[in-house]
């Protein structure tokens, strides 16, 4: 784990996988079947991005949403609600500026594992992620925490929107490796 491996247990293992190769020595065949692959990887791309000219050509505004990797949030109109001395529960707050924040931000969107009817994170008029509804801003993860963390990982490093994963703290045990 922290140290190399040394030079013996280089040649075991060159040994053992029948490897002859010297170190970046790349075999015409691995050459040749990652280049195969890269070329029909192309036609793919290219065939997807002329069937995005024409969607950008015919809806233009939603195409600009998702060509945009701006992902800051607009918080400038939050009204935030004054305290009056009344003991308020963080999760009840939490929600009333995330309903806020989506309906300023087409590109906020999320989830719970399960729970979000308890931890308030339901986004109010912004429908449910499916697959018949890709547009809806809810994620039913179910009891999947795990699944959830990465999965809002991956929605994250992808850009152009800004996501959110919700559970209760004591269920953040089984989110760690997605976490960390």
């Amino acid at each position: 784990h922290g140290a190399a491996i040394g030079e013996e247990n280089v040649a075991k293992t060159r040994d053992f996988y029948h490897w002859p190769y010297q170190p970046f020595e790349i075999p015409k065949d691995v050459y040749d079947l990652f280049n195969d692959s890269h070329q029909a990887k192309d036609r793919y791309y290219k065939s997807w991005q002329e069937s995005f000219q024409l969607y950008a050509e015919a809806f233009p505004r939603l195409a600009e949403q998702l060509e945009n990797n701006d992902s800051t949030l607009n918080t400038d109109n939050l009204k935030l609600a004054e305290n009056n001395d009344q003991e308020l529960a963080t999760r009840v707050s939490s929600s009333e500026v995330m309903q806020q924040i989506a309906d300023q931000n087409r590109t906020f969107w999320g989830g719970s594992a399960d729970l979000s009817s308890s931890n308030k994170t339901y986004l109010k008029d912004q429908g449910d992620f499916t697959d018949l509804t890709p547009q809806g801003s809810n994620v039913f993860y179910g009891v999947r925490e795990f699944a959830m963390a990465a999965i809002t990982n991956g929605i994250l490093l992808h850009g152009n929107s800004r996501a959110f994963a919700s559970a209760f703290f004591i269920f953040s045990d089984y989110m760690k490796p997605a976490i960390r």
